[in-house]
């Protein structure tokens, strides 16, 4: 049953640091204590949120006066003074500003106490970072220093993921490459992530850039310090295909590389279950029934039905090695090739949980861009058309899609922005299970 007694939440000033007047005028008194050029703040946005060792991790997106880009800044709010200060000794002074009456912790990028390279990767003061230490084949082993370093995911001491391009160069085979994709994890899951990489190469999802359905070539990994260096795939995420006419071809070619995923043996992989999800869901509706207590009263109910709706699934004979986060974002088109990106929640489980997901995030870019209403549903249909499955397959990806909707819901009602479309994924998401 739903409990939220074990996240022990009570975070009465969520309110204040979410509020974007509130916000901005908590940026510009911390950023000018730190620093006099950082301090002309124009504008805030709140626009993640998760709960994490009896902290909310709040993302902010903070812009400065006459830049168009934002910086990203990681804040974490304590439920208690005892953990605000616990926390507070562990880090450097140089890097943080606290609003000490809100338990509030802001850290500045690129700062990460667990992820403590990319301090130096960015440091102006220490000697350049270089990368031919990850080769592990033998290439060219000159010192190819970084000219230009490009953010494309970042997460508070989890992960990072950045686009590096080098000063030269560097013969791979018979192509000479300057881009390469730098991904940052905690050290001590760096080598699980390169074994589950070797594991896709064996069984058919080759790196070679002839191959047409495919995960990017490794290069090498550092176990000391969490980073992996892979190939920078040229193409386009199926995500922002959309508008073109490549849009519903990439949607078929998903499934096929969604199907070659679930080829793989999953012996040795860790174990994935609906009740895994429904244990995480509890949690994100925990957030939601803490801080607005008077809006959960739909996820509750999506909720119930879903955990009531696992009695009626035909239980899972032989569980597939599944991708677990697959996405419109995951997956990288291009004329001769397809890509999958972030695989690092490979695990064993139901094959059903990808294919409700992505039919999920579909309907979820439907709702944020209705002018494309059409070529999102024609892109659905050639995704399952594509991918071909069982009836006892889809009749367990309408409980996975309703899982990934309900989460999905969670997730955006703190995203302001998308807010109004909660009640749209709400609904679906009861009535997935309802049909």
């Amino acid at each position: 049953m739903f409990s939220k007694t074990e996240l022990h939440m009570e975070f009465n000033y969520f309110k204040f640091v979410s509020d974007s007047d509130l916000v901005f005028s908590i940026f510009q008194k911390g950023l000018k204590e730190k620093s006099e050029k950082e301090s002309n703040v124009e504008k805030v946005y709140m626009t993640r949120l998760y709960y994490r060792e009896k902290a909310l991790v709040i993302q902010y997106h903070v812009y400065f006066n006459g830049s168009d880009t934002y910086k990203i800044y990681y804040g974490k709010l304590f439920h208690n003074k005892e953990e605000f200060e616990k926390y507070k000794k562990k880090l450097d002074k140089k890097y943080y500003f606290t609003i000490d009456e809100y338990n509030l912790i802001v850290l500045f990028f690129p700062y990460d106490p667990k992820l403590k390279v990319l301090t130096h990767i960015f440091s102006d003061d220490e000697e350049s970072y270089s990368i031919e230490h990850l080769f592990t084949s033998d290439e060219d082993k000159e010192k190819f220093k970084i000219k230009k370093i490009k953010v494309l995911g970042y997460r508070l001491e989890r992960r990072a993921v950045l686009e590096l391009t080098t000063n030269n160069n560097i013969t791979i085979g018979n192509k000479k490459v300057d881009k390469f994709v730098l991904k940052l994890v905690k050290p001590n899951k760096i080598k699980s992530l390169y074994e589950k990489s070797e594991l896709l190469e064996k069984y058919g999802l080759g790196s070679s850039v002839n191959d047409t359905l495919s995960i990017p070539k490794i290069y090498g990994y550092d176990e000391s310090e969490g980073t992996l260096l892979m190939e920078k795939v040229d193409g386009t995420t199926l995500h922002d295909l959309v508008g073109q006419n490549l849009f519903q071809e990439g949607c078929g070619k998903a499934a096929e590389i969604l199907k070659k995923v679930h080829s793989v043996p999953s012996e040795g992989l860790s174990k994935f279950s609906v009740m895994h999800e429904l244990r995480n869901l509890s949690k994100q509706i925990s957030i939601i029934e803490n801080i607005y207590p008077s809006d959960v009263k739909l996820f509750l109910e999506a909720y119930d039905i879903l955990e009531n709706a696992v009695n009626q699934l035909t239980p899972i004979t032989i569980l597939k090695c599944i991708h677990r986060d697959f996405y419109d974002k995951q997956v990288i088109c291009s004329k001769d090739r397809t890509t999958l990106v972030d695989f690092d929640n490979i695990t064993s489980g139901d094959p059903a949980l990808d294919y409700g997901n992505f039919i999920a995030h579909l309907y979820l870019r439907l709702h944020q861009s209705p002018e494309y209403a059409e070529q999102f549903l024609e892109g659905v249909q050639l995704f399952q058309d594509q991918y071909d499955a069982d009836v006892l397959l889809l009749q367990r990806a309408n409980w996975w899609q309703s899982a990934s909707l309900l989460r999905l819901a969670a997730i955006y009602y703190f995203r302001p922005r998308w807010r109004t479309l909660t009640i749209h994924l709400l609904r679906k998401a009861i009535g997935c299970l309802e049909s």
